[in-house]
């Protein structure tokens, strides 16, 4: 009936179906007196019912007969006072509650507690005892079986103590079980909070990918939008323009939203040019453009602004030959031998509709362009891409963009500069950032090739 040899074995079941004929049972063995194993045995079934006053008399009974009774029954005895504490506890009894902590910091080390009515037990400790309520989490029965669900709600609990740590293991659990989309974006969000606990930034970055591409893969654009506001969550994974970078990003694909999308784009632009780089501003400048096109009102100071910085600091070579794209490639393209090659690396699937805006623009600018997606690629395998291309001679320039993670980007700059390459990281928001950043990296190249 109850399934267990020995009564001490016997575990606490969310869901039993033979609970009165075995409570039936025990008070028949009784027979008026007590047993500390029926005792025990009542207890376990009462505190799976949720009944915990009776549970903690049954467990106070038996723990007292276990020591009136040579030799002591260890284990028995142990998982009784345990269990004692567990009720006392989850019973709410205030007058109870040091009684309660210490039989559980007695026994803790030699009993695995299962998570039946874990959290009136749980909560309890955490009010003054979170010493012992970490223990008690430690101590919990995660073994083969544990759902998915129950997993969260541990590494949830070791989060809110502070420990990322196991909060991680239990996370990484849940990963690996299960394939259930809620289940693996609530792990994937306590794997976040635990890197990001952890100082682990380029780990958090990457975990914030996976939530987001997780979402837009079932165009839960909503809850894309709530993470990314999320500032405690994704504030060390992304700075403040990749942000704004992603959401601008994010409300391109959500109707409604182009007001949002374009004070965003004005917002990114005014970052970008408090960095004061010609670079930076140049950017600033393409962004606006874009933003001009459907809100020429919104755009038009800050156009101003920063074309009279652009005036006052650009290269006045490279302002001669802005506006005559064709005709500098075409100077780089004789100068060199061959028509000049840029790789662009980043972004997903989202990004896939500009590629044949890359193509077009290569086309009539003249030179060779190719967009390698590294989303979804290991960074190793990205960079041994980009060695390999580097290697043959077949690379000119390499625009490197912002959503690539530390381990692409570092090494792919370091192979640039080994090998005289001009290179550099761009915050995409939008294709006409990315034609900027192309002319700007031209403009680097001719100047590199006339110095060489």
């Amino acid at each position: 009936m109850l399934k267990v040899t020995d009564l001490h074995q016997l575990e606490a079941q969310a869901h039993r179906e033979s609970t009165t004929e075995a409570l039936a049972l025990f008070e028949e063995a009784m027979g008026g007196g007590a047993l500390p194993e029926a005792c025990f045995g009542e207890g376990i079934l009462f505190y799976e019912q949720g009944d915990f006053v009776r549970a903690a008399e049954c467990f106070d009974t038996g723990t007292q007969l276990l020591r009136e009774k040579a030799p002591l029954q260890e284990e028995l005895f142990n998982r009784s006072s345990f269990y004692l504490g567990a009720s006392l506890l989850a019973a709410g009894n205030k007058e109870e509650v040091h009684k309660a902590v210490r039989h559980i910091e007695e026994t803790i080390d030699k009993v695995q507690p299962e998570l039946v009515n874990f959290y009136p037990v749980y909560d309890s400790l955490k009010e003054g005892h979170q010493r012992v309520a970490l223990r008690f989490l430690d101590a919990l029965d995660l073994g083969r079986g544990t759902s998915a669900d129950d997993l969260l709600l541990v590494a949830l609990e070791y989060q809110g103590l502070g420990e990322p740590e196991p909060a991680l293991k239990a996370a990484e659990r849940v990963l690996h079980l299960s394939q259930d989309l809620d289940q693996r974006v609530e792990a994937l969000k306590i794997r976040l909070s635990a890197h990001n606990m952890q100082g682990r930034k380029e780990d958090a970055r990457q975990d914030y990918f996976e939530i987001r591409d997780l979402l837009l893969q079932r165009g839960a654009f909503e809850e894309v939008e709530m993470l990314m506001q999320n500032e405690a969550l994704v504030g060390q994974a992304l700075d403040h323009i990749e942000i704004k970078c992603e959401l601008a990003d994010l409300y391109e694909e959500m109707e409604g939203r182009e007001w949002d999308r374009a004070n965003l784009k004005l917002q990114v632009a005014r970052n970008l040019k408090a960095k004061k780089e010609v670079e930076d501003l140049q950017q600033a400048l393409a962004i606006l453009r874009e933003v001009e096109i459907l809100h020429p009102d919104l755009a038009h100071e800050d156009l101003v602004n920063i074309e009279k910085l652009l005036a006052l600091k650009e290269d006045p070579e490279d302002a001669r030959i802005l506006g005559a794209e064709a005709g500098l490639f075409a100077e780089l393209g004789q100068t060199t031998g061959h028509k000049i090659r840029i790789l662009v690396v980043g972004g997903n699937e989202r990004q896939r509709k500009h590629h044949d805006r890359l193509w077009d623009l290569a086309e009539q600018w003249g030179f060779e362009a190719d967009w390698l997606q590294a989303n979804y690629a290991s960074p190793q395998k990205t960079v041994a891409t980009i060695r390999d291309r580097i290697g043959q001679g077949q690379l000119d320039l390499l625009i490197l963009l912002h959503w690539n993670r530390h381990e692409t980007t570092e090494p792919a700059l370091e192979l640039a500069r080994a090998n005289g390459l001009p290179a550099r990281i761009l915050f995409y928001a939008g294709f006409t950032s990315l034609q900027v950043g192309i002319l700007e990296m031209a403009h680097k190249l001719r100047k590199k090739v006339a110095v060489g």
